[in-house]
């Protein structure tokens, strides 16, 4: 499903180069019946490469690919309006990015907003308790996280999901 996703992203941006070619005289579309001005044949193309661009870092697994799709979509929309009755299906496809959009953001949420947890993932979880006894020998900097993730006279969970990145406190170069 990741990869059809891409190929929709990609390939609606390639299509998206017809707007801009008919706009700039560099290919005679039948299809495209409209005139085309070229401020709207560069939004066209704008567009596309927002698309592909998007799709790229999509593939990539980028956090953030869905901003940039929702650029792409935004400008899609706009070179659409202007073109309405030869390009008006291209709403479809955008309603599709958008579906995307919305959920690599909602994906994303804890990212944007910086905020970190440790939390079980399953049903069940361990009788024990963490107290800080227990990690005093760990190496100073794993037990200062705990320590701030507030592990000490919480059940211990059987597994946890966590995610570390780099933040401005950061003194590594």
């Amino acid at each position: 499903m990741r990869w059809a996703f891409a190929t929709l992203l990609a390939v609606h941006g390639v299509v998206h180069a017809l707007g801009f070619a008919k706009a700039f005289g560099l290919a005679e579309l039948t299809g495209l019946t409209q005139p085309i001005s070229r401020a709207i044949g560069a939004l066209w193309l704008l567009a596309g490469l927002a698309f592909v661009a998007s799709s790229g870092l999509f593939a990539a697994s980028w956090p953030f690919w869905w901003a940039l799709a929702a650029v792409a979509i935004v400008l899609s929309q706009v070179a659409l309006g202007a073109s309405w009755r030869d390009a008006k299906y291209g709403t479809l496809v955008n309603a599709l990015v958008l579906a995307g959009v919305i959920l690599g953001a909602l994906g994303a949420g804890p990212a944007i907003l910086g905020t970190h947890e440790l939390r079980d993932t399953t049903a069940s979880v361990a009788p024990e308790t963490a107290d800080a006894g227990e990690i005093a020998d760990l190496p100073a900097p794993i037990r200062r996280c705990l320590l701030a993730a507030g592990v000490t006279g919480r059940p211990l969970p059987s597994q946890v999901r966590a995610c570390m990145r780099r933040g401005s406190e950061s003194s590594a170069p």
